[in-house]
């Protein structure tokens, strides 16, 4: 620390060992100290750089001096290297086994050994009961019904049981036939409840197998479905619906293809949604609360309605139309700041244009 009122003189210096400074670094007459080494550089003459050691030699060493108290016992340093090991003593006696240790993770499994040799075959085991071949001589007509026919079989002989659906049928003529439930079925006597037929006349070449659920014509499918006449070849499926369909006709949802409107369902129409009605013949009519009342119609959309109208195509609900919608496609309806009320874009058949309809 410099005294009061004195500014330390300090040199060029480094405490760094083996760092000395280069010619570059030094002007004529400048000195460089490394603290470390004890060295002081310079510039001689010739511009190469020189040093001297601060230290002097060596003095000869003087006479010992008395023995002072021993000091406080330092720290102890650091461990060294572990020495040769000695020779082994003998060996005393085995100790008591410890406890055992934990298992370790098993090793990856090694490879498959080669597959050996296929073995014999075992015995063939007996035949379950199947629905093949169950055949009947009972001379029985077509119709509906209670039929009891005398079969080939015992009724322990096959897997036929009550409660299966089956269908008779006569070998000869596979378009005669009889569908129907299992009602009973003792030794070789089975009745069945006739549901649905085809073909008449009486045969006595029956054949019976196993069918799935047999429905009649019209097909009626859901609480209340066709209640009241859903018409020949017409399919009713939800919550009342297909009531009074038409002929060759498809209704699905909830109350889809009631009467109301223009009349009942129309013949080959479709009805899909909830209180949907296919109202004309061969129209189509998808949506909740979609109608089609004309010919070959079809309204798409909730609410749609095609009106009264024929080859009519309706997209989305467009309220009542009351111009000429005959042979005409309706989009989605636009409403236009300047005019009051609905309206929607149609394609005119006879001018190939497609213009707007109030």
């Amino acid at each position: 620390m410099a005294q009061a009122g004195y500014t330390p003189l300090q040199l060029f210096h480094s405490s760094t060992t083996g760092a000395a400074p280069t010619a570059g670094q030094l002007v004529d007459g400048e000195l460089a100290l490394n603290t470390r080494d004890q060295k002081l550089f310079f510039k001689d003459a010739t511009g190469a750089v020189q040093y001297f050691n601060v230290t002097g030699p060596t003095g000869p060493t003087g006479a010992t001096g008395p023995t002072g108290a021993t000091g406080a016992t330092g720290a102890t340093g650091a461990t060294g290297a572990t020495g040769a090991s000695g020779a082994s003593g003998a060996n005393g006696p085995t100790g008591p086994t410890g406890p055992t240790g934990p298992t370790g993770a098993s090793g990856a499994n090694g490879m498959t050994g080669d597959t050996g040799p296929a073995g014999a075959s075992g015995a063939t085991g007996s035949i379950g009961l199947g629905y093949e071949n169950l055949t009947s001589s009972t001379s029985l007509a077509i119709g509906t019904g209670s039929k009891t026919f005398t079969v080939n079989k015992n009724s322990s002989e096959t897997a036929f049981a009550i409660g299966q659906t089956i269908r008779a049928f006569s070998s000869a003529t596979p378009a005669s036939f009889m569908a129907g439930t299992i009602t009973g079925f003792t030794g070789t006597s089975l009745v069945m409840t006739v549901s649905y037929i085809g073909g008449s006349g009486t045969y006595t070449d029956w054949s019976i197998t196993a069918t799935g659920a047999v429905y009649t014509d019209p097909i009626a499918i859901g609480t209340g479905a066709g209640s009241i006449s859903t018409s020949a070849g017409g399919i009713s499926i939800g919550l009342n619906a297909g009531t009074e369909q038409s002929i060759d006709s498809i209704a699905i949802g909830n109350g889809s293809g009631v009467t109301g409107g223009f009349g009942p369902v129309g013949t080959s129409s479709i009805s899909i949604g909830r209180n949907s009605r296919g109202g004309g013949n061969s129209s189509v009519a998808i949506g909740d609360g979609a109608t089609t009342n004309g010919l070959q119609s079809i309204a798409i959309g909730n609410g749609a309605s095609s009106g009264t109208f024929t080859n009519c195509v309706v997209l989305s609900a467009l309220g009542s139309l009351t111009s000429d919608g005959h042979n005409r496609f309706f989009v989605k309806p636009i409403r236009l700041a300047s005019t009051v009320g609905l309206r929607a874009l149609y394609w005119n058949q006879s001018s190939g244009e497609i213009t707007a309809q109030a």
